[in-house]
């Protein structure tokens, strides 16, 4: 790759992230507000747990049928025809991946609408009778949106193959709109079946804010039932063995949530509620580089330019280190603050706050180790390696478990169960980092100490300036009545300062992506 060709990359690669970052700040703070409606009106209550506990089915099961084990199987293969400017072929293939999705999901949507009694207890254990025959109907309203998520899943990944970022990224904005506005109007006459309304509508507008774009580039959601194409079998080949590393996160994420309806009321809640706060810079940081840079790290694997994709994921772990690092660090430190200023009304009392807070720091130590880990995965598939992901994906959640199961037995409680996450995906994180070290496609040399160095250097001081302001306004405010606005100003001079310092500092040393960002700026 030669100079002026790695610079334009650069340049696009950039700017990609940046319109996703942007984009997906936009939607995730819309996430928050949706939890923040649901905190409100449904508090730490049974009802929520329930609300909680059977929306993660779905939720968890598009990982297998849309942007997680189909997508990272499906993009490559796009992305070979698409660099080939073969766009009958592109457009095949995406028709066929669509095709499976209908094929295998919508008679699972019927089993699942007619038998909801029966599955929903391999999900939850509530003790409660109530809260299974509620469980179970929501279930059969929910269990439709992973249809529709799936469907806009292959359109996004369409769109970003493409690198059309933009309407991609805000489409899940769409969906938080939806759920918030049915709440709001809906939940007094309708209770927590309003947020099914706000589910359904969301799932559909997802699909429609894309599929112009879609359409104008060629492409269709319409069945193409011959599978008798040897680029199709790829993506079988390929999908298996990421279905089988997906599900292992999927039946892992699922026996927490179960874990946690064993618990103190309010478990669920506060694991649902730590996981939408943790997934504000987590989701940003970590979807942006998976976005931007899965699909050029495909690419550089179709055509075997592994010292470009060595480049790729060595760039793609820095942003994370930059952005994930302070980030998770600031959650530590304001963990309690947080969840009090952002949910401490209504029916969310201090009690759930501090359970919250809590599983929120546990989430928080493993941020970048998870994000790193979900990242590097991803070059393993472009690679065309399912092997090596499927194994550590076995050894992390076989940890988690083990851990998790004699942790919720502590003091720790729901917290447990985060804290056995973080560890596990830092021990998944480190052997896959050993592996890649090992082939000596990426190479830990002076830039990256240089970069570590800095990102110590900035929090060293962002640390400081909270302990200079935490001396006089305290750290207990967040329980002294003061108001909403009041609080969220002393929230954003406790947090805002430390991090406005930490940003001056990565332009001061001179950060690679702050200076990538501030050069584009200028032009």
């Amino acid at each position: 790759m030669d100079g002026d060709s790695l610079t334009q990359r650069t340049k696009k690669r950039t700017l990609a992230t940046l319109i996703v970052m942007g984009s997906t700040l936009i939607t995730r703070i819309l996430g928050f507000l949706k939890f923040a409606v649901i905190a409100q009106y449904f508090g730490g209550s049974g009802a929520a747990d329930v609300l909680n506990a059977v929306f993660t089915i779905p939720n968890n099961l598009r990982k297998l049928m849309a942007e997680g084990a189909l997508t990272t199987a499906f993009i490559p293969s796009l992305s070979k025809h698409v660099v080939k400017a073969e766009q009958e072929e592109a457009v095949r293939i995406t028709r066929q991946v669509i095709s499976v999705q209908y094929i295998v999901l919508i008679p699972f949507i019927i089993v699942s609408i007619v038998a909801a009694s029966s599955l929903v207890q391999i999900f939850v254990d509530f003790n409660d009778p109530q809260k299974l025959a509620l469980a179970a109907h929501l279930y059969r309203w929910f269990i439709p949106y992973l249809l529709l998520i799936s469907v806009a899943a292959i359109i996004m990944a369409v769109l970003n193959t493409h690198e059309r970022f933009l309407v991609s990224a805000l489409s899940p904005l769409l969906f938080s709109v939806a759920v918030i506005l049915a709440i709001i109007f809906l939940a007094p006459t309708w209770g927590v079946y309003s947020m099914v309304i706000g589910v359904l509508l969301g799932g559909i507008g997802q699909i429609i804010i894309q599929y112009p774009l879609f359409h104008r580039l060629g492409y269709r959601i319409w069945p193409y039932f011959d599978f008798h194409h040897t680029e199709f079998h790829t993506v079988l080949k390929r999908y298996f063995p990421a279905l089988l590393t997906s599900s292992i996160f999927v039946v892992n994420q699922q026996i927490a949530i179960f874990l946690a309806t064993k618990l103190a009321d309010g478990s669920v809640s506060a694991l649902s509620y730590a996981v939408v706060f943790f997934q504000l810079p987590f989701g940003i940081f970590s979807a942006t580089v998976n976005t931007v840079f899965y699909p050029e790290l495909a690419k550089y694997g179709q055509s075997k330019q592994y010292e470009a994709m060595g480049d790729t994921l060595k760039k793609g772990l820095h942003l994370l280190m930059v952005f994930l690092v302070p980030s998770s660090f600031l959650m530590i430190l304001l963990s309690r603050e947080i969840i009090g200023v952002a949910l401490m009304r209504g029916q969310f009392t201090v009690d759930a706050t501090i359970m919250t807070a809590k599983t929120l720091t546990a989430y928080s130590i493993g941020m970048f180790f998870i994000a790193s880990y979900n990242f590097i995965q991803r070059y393993f598939y472009a690679k065309g390696h399912f092997r090596i992901p499927l194994i550590s994906a076995l050894i992390a959640c076989t940890i988690d478990v083990i851990l998790s199961l004699i942790l919720i037995r502590t003091p720790l409680g729901v917290a447990g169960l985060a804290y056995a996450n973080s560890i596990a995906f830092f021990l998944a994180f480190f052997i896959l980092m050993v592996i890649i070290l090992r082939e000596r496609t990426m190479k830990i040399q002076r830039d990256t100490y240089v970069l570590v160095g800095k990102i110590a250097i900035s929090i060293l001081l962002g640390y400081a300036a909270y302990l200079l302001i935490t001396y006089f306004i305290g750290n207990i405010w967040w329980l002294e009545g003061h108001g909403f606005v009041i609080n969220v100003g002393l929230l954003l001079l406790q947090g805002g300062i430390p991090a406005i310092i930490i940003l001056i500092m990565y332009i001061i040393l001179e950060v690679d992506m702050i200076k990538d960002i501030i050069r584009r700026k200028r032009r």
